[in-house]
């Protein structure tokens, strides 16, 4: 079963509500870990009888995803008559949606970025503002964060890889991602890599790789580290985003 158990605005006199597999929208993204848009929602004959009664005219439903799996169903609704979603929003919220399930399993970030996106009175404010809140989050972290595209070109790198790959973004934003591999694994970084674009995962940890677990910063020095990985299509275009954590000092203290 599926259960409503975070919401703001509207949502949570809708709190402890639970749908089986198919029922309603959410339940139908649960079952099918597909995106699902009801723009007329008071019409639609799939919606469920549970939220009789709701402000709701347009609803969008995206799975969150851990290993290929629905871990949660997150929703967003207009309640002004004539408001409607699109395949953009969809895109946009799904690559929201990515992130936070890693968070979620990393840091607790989704619940932080989840109220903060959902508690917007618009949601057309929301998925405009969902791209600056990630990056703020982002930007926070004490995790080095690196999205590249898929001809390894760096296009996301937050201020703690700036600090633990010792390289501003200015220097590192454009570039390929093998300046911070060292040079006698970078074909095989380029495997994995590959290997994970086709493999249908949303997300791996590199744990247990001594290959992929020893980075390079800037100024030559190769240092130990936990990373994870995630992937999301953008655009017809591939996007691989890693986590990655210096672990120097926990093995010295080991």
């Amino acid at each position: 079963t599926l259960q409503l158990t975070t919401g703001v605005g509207v949502y949570p006199k809708f709190v402890g509500i639970i749908l089986e597999s198919g029922e309603g929208l959410a339940g139908k993204v649960w079952r099918t870990a597909q995106p699902l848009i009801a723009n007329d929602y008071l019409n639609w004959e799939g919606r469920s009888l549970k939220f009789e009664g709701s402000p709701f005219h347009a609803v969008m439903g995206i799975p969150l995803l851990r290993n290929a799996q629905v871990i949660g169903v997150l929703g967003l609704a207009h309640l002004i008559p004539g408001k409607a979603f699109h395949q953009a929003d969809v895109e946009l919220l799904s690559r929201f949606a990515q992130l936070a399930s890693i968070a979620i399993e990393n840091a607790g970030l989704y619940t932080r970025v989840y109220e903060e996106l959902v508690e917007r009175k618009q949601a057309e404010e929301a998925l405009r503002d969902s791209q600056s809140q990630l990056e703020s989050v982002f930007n926070s972290t004490m995790d080095g964060i690196i999205t590249i595209d898929e001809n390894q070109r760096i296009v996301f790198f937050n201020p703690a890889a700036e600090v633990i790959f010792r390289c501003p973004a200015s220097k590192a934003l454009g570039q390929s991602m093998d300046q911070f591999i060292p040079e006698g694994t970078r074909q095989k970084h380029l495997g994995l890599i590959r290997n994970f674009g086709k493999s249908g995962e949303t997300q791996r940890s590199m744990r247990g790789s001594a290959l992929t677990l020893i980075c390079l910063r800037a100024d030559g020095e190769t240092f130990p580290s936990d990373i994870s990985i995630s992937q999301i299509e953008v655009g017809g275009q591939k996007l691989f985003t890693a986590f990655v954590r210096d672990i120097t000092e926990r093995q010295q203290a080991d």
